[in-house]
């Protein structure tokens, strides 16, 4: 009834009228010689579905009315990779070329080796620091830290004595006096490049305020209070190792040291043994004879 209805249907849809049985039965024949699916039996019921069961992950599913439509799984090879092992395959790739460049490409480069030289800090009296974790996002990643001493920057701009104790007061509680340096550090701004060029013009601003002759304060005193100097323990001269005295004073050292560890480590031991109240009995009376009449008798009345 289903197949009359689907032939109906499609001569209506082509303008045609068919008006018994008859004429819908031979309307179908002519579809199946000369029609676009000519050769296709549909008096035929359809194939089987494949089963659920046999794909990948079907199995162990009962088979029923709701597990006969195959969920289009591919093949399973157990030769392929998880994402996983892909993922340490590729960091081992990774590993391996940067391996290679070291063996072979950075020896080429020593034919550019130039030797190094101590930098003039009267020329060059700023020293800037830079933080990197290796690639990896950090916060502080972005802060630079400048660093000078006030001598090195006297000479560089041409500062006077009265000039570099203003500089001084004017940095504040940066100014370290037993190294005579001044560090600042900046983190304000989203790149590195921009951090260092903040720092550079402060230290531009400095200089011209500490050579501004308006107001050299004179009258404000130099304040050391915020530093704490480091206390340096200086030892004698005779506590100094030297020569075969020296290392002989030290081996007798190291024995007695020995000895005390082994006599600590005995002492723990017995410790650990169970008192024996016979024995301490009888070290009690050995000692009671031992002693004097006279501390025998205080002993007794205490």
């Amino acid at each position: 009834m289903a197949l009359q209805n689907h032939f109906k249907a499609i001569a209506e849809g082509e303008e045609m009228s068919i008006v018994d049985d008859e004429e819908l039965e031979q309307y179908a024949a002519d579809l199946e010689r000369n029609g676009p699916l000519a050769g296709e039996n549909f008096m035929e019921p359809p194939p089987p579905r494949e089963a659920l069961n046999d794909a990948f992950w079907a199995l162990g599913e009962e088979d029923d009315d709701f597990t006969q439509i195959p969920d289009d799984d591919d093949d399973w090879d157990p030769s392929m990779m998880t994402s996983v092992a892909e993922s340490e395959l590729e960091v081992h790739r990774e590993t391996r070329e940067y391996t290679r460049i070291a063996a072979w490409d950075l020896p080429l480069l020593l034919q550019y080796a130039k030797p190094w030289t101590a930098p003039d800090m009267k020329k060059q009296p700023l020293r800037f620091r830079y933080t990197t974790y290796m690639g990896e996002t950090h916060p502080a990643q972005n802060k630079v830290v400048v660093e000078f001493t006030t001598k090195d920057l006297a000479s560089a701009t041409s500062l006077s004595e009265a000039q570099r104790t203003k500089l001084i007061k004017l940095v504040g509680v940066r100014y370290n006096p037993d190294r005579d340096s001044v560090r600042i550090s900046c983190e304000n701004f989203e790149n590195a490049a921009q951090n260092k060029r903040y720092l550079g013009d402060l230290v531009q601003k400095l200089v011209k305020e500490a050579k501004d002759s308006t107001d050299t304060f004179e009258d404000v005193p130099l304040d050391f209070r915020h530093h704490k100097p480091r206390k340096v323990a200086i030892f004698p001269d005779s506590w100094k190792i030297d020569g075969q005295q020296g290392v002989q004073s030290l081996t007798e050292r190291r024995g007695a040291t020995k000895l005390l560890e082994e006599g600590e480590a005995a002492t723990a031991q017995q410790q650990k043994k169970p008192v024996d109240g016979r024995e301490m009995v009888a070290m009690y009376v050995a000692a009671k004879s031992m002693m004097p009449q006279a501390q025998r008798s205080n002993a007794m009345m205490r």
